[in-house]
């Protein structure tokens, strides 16, 4: 049996996708942890559990925009060259 060398293209891709996968679920997780922090504000402020499900509704999908936009621009941003004169 033979093992990849570790600059081998096969082993980087499947190490490429693991590092997204691990990235994208770590990125879910931050989210899930802002909406059960602010699921307690309108709890102690009287909503009911229709309002509240309303706001993390709400909540949960500006969340993901914003990380959108901003893994968007992280990806757009050129790496700056040193140009000789």
């Amino acid at each position: 049996m033979t093992t990849p060398s570790s600059n081998s293209p096969a082993l980087k891709e499947v190490m490429g996708a693991g590092l997204k996968e691990i990235l994208e679920h770590d990125r879910k997780r931050q989210i899930e942890l802002k909406l059960v922090i602010l699921e307690d504000k309108p709890a102690e402020q009287g909503y009911t559990k229709s309002e509240i499900a309303d706001k993390l509704v709400e909540a949960r999908k500006a969340l993901e925009d914003a990380q959108q936009e901003k893994d968007e621009e992280e990806e757009v941003i050129p790496i700056p060259t040193r140009q000789q004169k």
